[in-house]
């Protein structure tokens, strides 16, 4: 059997640059199996949005409340109102929502087992988080998460192995927003250094209003012509070293340096002969 509940909530998605407006998200049903205690259901949302807004990539907007819950609970309790997705499609849809948020808690407990100085648990959480377009109801991203063993972490009673858990889900949400709504930007063609023919260091048009950090990894790549097709060859990674403005970084590069100078040396090159064609160097975030 499963419960359901509706988790009435708005998250703004971050932007892929400073300037542009920022897709509404609204959190839909969040639904879970009857063995998990709904104040363990509470506590594995409050992660997941906590662990959403560590990005930084987002602005979010949490509509929620303990109370509004149990009485979203309630009135939603009855299968003719879960099933009135039209309607609530609908308002969503003139709110300008142009994604849902759903999630599915499948286990959420404390596993007990005897040691020489007493009962220990272990942390055992297995959930969902699913993202769906509004407009045309496709899956946008979806991924199952399990905290268990290492993940599982541990604790003295039952609640504090599960909280012990949960410390991962701002992890797990950090690499579900790299790998589903990857940020892409550019190679400045100024500022970077060199070192014995490789790319050092250079500049990127990513900053703090993007949500980057110190030490995040991205992927360097170029758009090349392949079967009369353009494709995107990666040609080598590089880690954010310091975040010095809202889109602006400085990085360290962390793989084939030669690559990446001998592309930039070639955009460079074109730009100055055939502006038209030059295409710069390209970034893009990846799961770290």
């Amino acid at each position: 059997m499963i419960r359901k509940f509706v988790l009435v909530a708005g998250l703004v998605i971050g932007a892929l640059t400073s300037n542009a407006q920022k897709p509404v998200m609204y959190a839909g049903s969040f639904t879970y199996a009857d063995n998990v205690e709904r104040s363990n259901v509470l506590e594995v949302r409050s992660a997941i949005v906590s662990g959403i807004i560590a990005t930084q990539r987002f602005d979010l907007i949490d509509a929620d409340s303990k109370d509004q819950l149990n009485t979203e609970a309630e009135r939603r309790s009855s299968e003719e109102a879960m099933a009135d997705k039209a309607a609530r499609t609908s308002a969503m849809q003139e709110k300008a929502a142009q994604y849902l948020l759903y999630g599915y808690i499948a286990q959420c407990e404390g596993i007990a087992s005897d040691t020489e100085g007493g009962f220990k648990y272990t942390g055992e959480v297995k959930y969902t988080v699913k993202v769906v377009q509004t407009s045309d109801k496709t899956v946008v991203a979806s991924k199952d998460f399990n905290l268990s063993g290492f993940k599982g972490g541990g604790g003295d009673t039952p609640q504090a192995a599960i909280s012990d858990a949960l410390r991962h889900v701002k992890n797990d949400m950090k690499n579900f927003v790299d790998e589903n709504f990857k940020l892409k930007a550019v190679v400045l063609g100024e500022g970077f250094e060199t070192k014995r023919d490789k790319m050092e260091t250079c500049l990127i048009t990513l900053g703090s209003d993007h949500g980057v950090e110190k030490g995040q990894r991205l992927d360097v790549f170029v758009v090349a012509i392949i079967a009369g097709r353009e494709v995107n060859k990666v040609i080598g990674q590089i880690k954010i070293e310091e975040v010095m403005a809202g889109d602006l970084s400085k990085c360290k590069v962390s793989r084939r340096g030669e690559e990446i100078l001998k592309a930039m040396n070639d955009y460079l090159l074109t730009k100055e002969q055939d502006p038209e064609n030059a295409k710069e160097l390209q970034v893009e975030t990846k799961k770290q």
